[in-house]
């Protein structure tokens, strides 16, 4: 089985919601309860915002 990556959202509710719906999503595809194999890797807003502010976009 193959591994997802998924970015966080900007808050860590809407993150929760993601990951509730793929692995719902997961089960109603594969039958049974179990969960995908994924990595969700969150955004740090502050060091974004700091790149945004001074134009080092080639930091993202």
């Amino acid at each position: 089985m193959r591994k997802i990556g998924v970015i966080g959202s900007l808050n860590p509710e809407s993150t929760i919601e993601y990951y509730k719906i793929i692995v719902r999503t997961y089960n109603e595809l594969k039958g049974g309860i179990s969960f995908p194999k994924m990595i969700i890797d969150s955004l740090d807003l502050d060091k974004i915002g700091n790149y945004m502010s001074n134009n080092e976009w080639n930091k993202f």
